[in-house]
């Protein structure tokens, strides 16, 4: 009889032992573990073994660059919160965590695009090129990230502080973008060659060649 007890003991002990352990790693019990998000503090839970703190910071950065649009109660109706302090003050929260997920993963192209505008936002025309050519150089064919880049390349076409502009390898890459959106998201490339006069010059360039 005493060695099942003893048995039961030292399952509850352990079950107990793993229960503490993972309370440990969620914000709720472990104040240190709070990170600041755009609707607050996050409730995600610091550790590797529970989610990617490269991908959460790519979340929050995301969110804090996508809040000047917010959508109202009418179905796809959108304002626009137009106080520049506020908007200055989430493009760098954005710049902060997004730079934060590409220094832990380095790898994800998304990261890297939308930093691009994070740093187009702030005036940094010379860091968003940047940004912008690692995306392309990590995913020069992705489907989801075309009309992103595409529509990023108005802004950055304009000559930087450097005297730097797109070269011909960045012409490259916004026809592999049109290309897919051709194929796949047609209409979005005609909206997009309808706003940006760079991204059409590329057009109607391939179109002739």
């Amino acid at each position: 009889m005493l060695a099942p007890r003893l048995m039961m003991i030292a399952l509850a002990l352990i079950s107990a032992a793993a229960i503490w352990s993972t309370l440990g790693q969620t914000p709720a019990f472990n104040p240190r573990l709070v990170s600041e998000t755009l609707v607050g503090q996050g409730r995600l839970p610091m550790s590797h073994m529970m989610y990617d703190r490269g991908l959460y910071d790519f979340q929050r950065g995301y969110g804090f660059l996508m809040a000047n649009t917010v959508i109202t109660g009418a179905v796809g109706a959108q304002t626009r919160q137009f106080s520049p302090d506020l908007a200055l003050e989430r493009a760098e929260r954005a710049d902060a965590a997004l730079q934060s997920a590409v220094r832990i993963d380095p790898g994800n192209a998304h990261a890297w695009a939308a930093l691009a505008w994070a740093r187009a936002k702030l005036g940094d025309r010379e860091g968003a090129l940047s940004a912008w050519r690692v995306s392309y150089r990590i995913a020069p064919y992705n489907k989801t990230l075309a009309g992103t880049r595409l529509n990023l390349a108005g802004v950055l076409s304009r000559k930087t502080a450097d005297g730097s502009r797109l070269t011909e390898a960045d012409f490259d890459a916004i026809a592999r973008d049109l290309d897919i959106l051709g194929r796949f998201e047609p209409r979005r490339k005609r909206e997009i060659l309808a706003t940006s006069s760079i991204v059409a010059a590329v057009d109607q360039a391939r179109l002739r060649n």
